[in-house]
């Protein structure tokens, strides 16, 4: 399921119809029960009531005749009293046809002697006694009818006051109590479920305006969302998205910035190729031709080497692949690089020098170290005195990796010591042979491997750069 409503709601509405139920079943269990005791504490407290007017009206039914045998006055005092006062439809009594409540009647009552002879018995009890206990409370079966007894004994008086509730109106008045319980239960659930899907809708809010947010971006909008409103569940996700609109908004500054930089820069030697091609083509004599090609082929050479080192870049814009990190031993990459520039050194009489040290190696991308290097190691041969020097010093000190290139050239003054690793930046004692783009390349894979590089002032007059790498 791809929609995060649908699975909270898969998640917490099964939850809550477990706990809803447990909780409606521990509800209607302890309210049945209680509706048990409520009705076994009925039929107790009537059956205190029968006895209590029984003993009341022998007492003053033996004053009156002087009887002192309670035996013998029992049947006429019951008779009197329960006709008169607790049966229905009593001769001479109140008339009590109509009852208060549908299940009033259904509550019956015997008297019984302790030679269990039936003294009275009420309208609706059965002819058979209710119980054979004499006290407390029992549950009994006459005929297809299942009774519910309460028994009492009054042993001075020689009876037993037995109460009875037919268990079918027991059952009937239970399920009525569970029944009006249920309906409001059943309907709360339905309330919490529809409240569920309402607030899992309005708490999934955020997302829905996130997602415009998003939705309404173009490439030319790629400002970092605000976070001032966010939750805290979305912040993660939101700065994530920040980080990669500013990585994107990066690689098309570095795009456009590069594509017109480019387009800059090869146009100067297309406009120069096609002059000596115009040149060549008009020359009259073979001398003026020759040195039209000639500067056309050097040209070429340059455009060459002009867009090898715009594609160099173009590549290394797009990041360090992780899957080419290596531990690289930087003694054998500049020993590489010498053996590579030696030639170009030796013509000028310059003497390249290597100070190595066998703990100089770091974690990288052998390719894009080798380019580093020799783009180092190349301007300090193109741009030295002849004669002079270059020294490659590498040093190891805590964690991290010194690799320090130095020349015996005119140097780089103060104020062009930043912008000297700018794109397409030349300094005016220079040739014109050069791109601009060597010490711009340098100073990116440096970057990329987090390290940093600087340019100082070489003791004794050059330039000295100095790269430093982790190690870790």
């Amino acid at each position: 399921m791809n929609s995060i409503r649908g699975r909270l709601l898969l998640y917490l509405v099964p939850a809550l119809l477990v706990i809803y139920s447990l909780t409606a079943w521990r509800v209607l269990t302890v309210t049945a029960h209680e509706a048990e005791e409520v009705f076994d504490a009925e039929l107790a407290h009537f059956a205190r009531i029968v006895l209590n007017l029984t003993h009341h009206e022998l007492q003053e039914e033996q004053k009156k005749t002087d009887i002192d045998d309670s035996q013998s006055v029992l049947p006429a005092i019951t008779g009197h009293l329960f006709q008169g006062v607790l049966k229905p439809n009593a001769p001479g009594g109140t008339d009590n046809s109509a009852p208060g409540h549908p299940y009033e009647l259904k509550l019956v009552f015997q008297i019984w002697t302790t030679s269990n002879q039936e003294v009275f018995r009420s309208d609706g009890a059965p002819t058979k006694r209710l119980s054979e206990n004499n006290s407390g409370f029992t549950n009994n079966s006459i005929g297809q009818r299942g009774w519910r007894v309460f028994s009492i004994s009054d042993d001075a008086l020689g009876i037993t006051i037995q109460v009875g509730e037919d268990n079918a109106v027991r059952e009937e008045l239970v399920a009525q109590i569970i029944s009006n319980m249920f309906a409001p239960l059943l309907l709360g659930l339905g309330l919490i479920v529809g409240l569920v899907w309402i607030l899992v809708g309005w708490g999934l809010t955020p997302t829905r305006k996130l997602t415009t947010v998003v939705t309404q971006r173009d490439r030319d909008h790629l400002e970092p969302i605000k976070t001032s409103d966010t939750p805290s569940e979305l912040l993660p996700l939101v700065q994530s998205l920040n980080a990669l609109l500013s990585r994107l908004k990066r690689a098309l500054d570095n795009e456009r910035r590069f594509t017109s930089d480019a387009a800059h820069e090869i146009r100067t030697p297309l406009a120069g190729l096609k002059l000596q091609a115009q040149v060549a083509l008009g020359a009259a004599d073979d001398t003026t031709r020759r040195t039209a090609l000639r500067s056309i082929d050097q040209a070429v050479d340059r455009t060459m080497r002009l867009v090898e080192q715009l594609l160099t870049m173009a590549r290394y814009d797009s990041g360090l692949p992780r899957t080419a990190i290596q531990q690289v031993d930087l003694n054998n990459v500049a020993a590489d690089v010498i053996a590579q520039i030696e030639p170009s050194a030796r013509s000028r009489n310059i003497e390249l020098t290597l100070l190595r040290d066998a703990k100089a190696s770091a974690p990288g991308d052998l390719g894009m170290l080798q380019v580093m290097l020799r783009n180092l190691v190349d301007n300090a041969v193109r741009y030295n005195h002849a004669n002079g020097s270059v020294e490659i010093r590498l040093r190891q000190k805590g964690r991290e990796v010194i690799l320090e290139v130095s020349d015996t050239g005119p140097g780089i003054a103060e104020q062009h010591r930043t912008a000297v690793f700018d794109r397409f930046r030349r300094l005016a004692h220079h040739d014109g042979n050069g791109t601009g783009l060597g010490l711009s390349i340098t100073a990116r894979i440096v970057e990329l491997h987090g390290g940093r590089i600087s340019v100082t002032e070489r003791p004794g007059g050059g330039a000295q750069f100095t790269v430093t790498l982790p190690r870790d």
